[in-house]
């Protein structure tokens, strides 16, 4: 059985680095036959997600893949503008977690 999967991208890292997130996908694609489908990220919760939802769009389109998880309860409508077609907003249907 193939279990299709989004890869969790370090865009902090790589934003000025697509080269390498390139070759870590094909790398999972042709070495490891993981079925990548899509892409996912965290942008810094103190920054502009914009430039890095951006960053994770273009990479996927180099890579001709079409899922996008960007965006939670706090920056998911500057996710949907950029192409993210997977939000996850918990938070903002169920509230903050409560420490226990």
């Amino acid at each position: 059985m193939v279990v299709p999967i989004s890869a969790l991208i370090n865009v902090i890292f790589i934003l000025d680095r697509a080269y390498c997130s390139y070759k870590f996908i094909n790398f999972c694609k042709s070495e490891l036959k993981i079925n990548v489908i899509g892409l996912m990220c965290l942008p810094p919760m103190a920054e502009d997600p914009k430039k890095y939802f951006s960053n994770l769009k273009k990479i996927a389109n180099n890579n001709q893949l079409f899922n996008l998880s960007m965006g939670m309860s706090n920056d998911y409508l500057e996710a949907l503008k950029c192409g993210s077609n997977y939000l996850r907003i918990g938070s903002a249907i169920l509230g903050d977690r409560k420490n226990y």
